[in-house]
């Protein structure tokens, strides 16, 4: 049954083992419950490990800053939809097909979104959109998408390379271990009994 708990439930319930015993004060139980406060203290320890990186505050705002290119290139497309000049009109529509071929961008995951806005911007830059990207001035917002996209993979690059993300670890020995000692007071108990 406690394979089964969960690893806060697991901890919830080998605190309780320990604090029913500490309550009970005898002697004879108090004597093996050493191995289980450690092992309660160090499943709590590693319980309570924050869940966010030192990075991760830099990684949203590059992500932020990314989306906000993105958002400003397609809100220069749809001004630039509402032409009544006819070039311009053409150029824009050229360009929003493209973009249309990249839904949902800023709402990707971070690999997603990141390999989509480089083939976007791969798709602006070709010889046959490079002159409706001119035509409706956004060279600035494409060169600005691909470089806050280029930051963003920088980091995001760095922190796949830097290993094991903040908050993993691997409790699996320190269960075994609170196991180990529960099962000393559970035969302690036994043999009392």
């Amino acid at each position: 049954m406690r394979s089964q708990l969960q690893n806060m439930e697991h901890y919830q319930f080998a605190s309780r083992v320990l604090q029913l015993c500490n309550e009970a004060k005898v002697g004879k139980l108090t004597a093996v419950l050493g191995p289980l406060t450690a092992g309660v203290a160090d499943e709590d320890r590693v319980l309570n490990q924050p869940r966010a990186g030192a990075d991760t505050k830099a990684l949203e705002e590059a992500d932020r800053k990314r989306d906000k290119s993105y958002q400003s290139l397609r809100l220069l497309v749809a001004l630039h939809l509402n032409s009544a000049d006819k070039a311009v009109l053409a150029a824009a529509e050229a360009v929003d097909r493209v973009m249309k071929a990249y839904p949902d961008v800023a709402a990707s995951n971070y690999d997603k979104e990141t390999g989509l806005i480089k083939n976007l911007v791969a798709d602006l830059r070709t010889t046959a959109l490079a002159p409706h990207v001119a035509r409706i001035q956004a060279q600035v917002y494409v060169n600005l998408l691909d470089a806050d996209n280029k930051a963003f993979d920088t980091l995001f690059h760095a922190r796949v390379k830097s290993g094991a993300p903040a908050g993993s670890f691997d409790i699996k020995p320190l269960r075994a271990a609170t196991d180990k000692a529960l099962n000393a007071v559970l035969r302690r108990i036994d043999a009392l009994d």
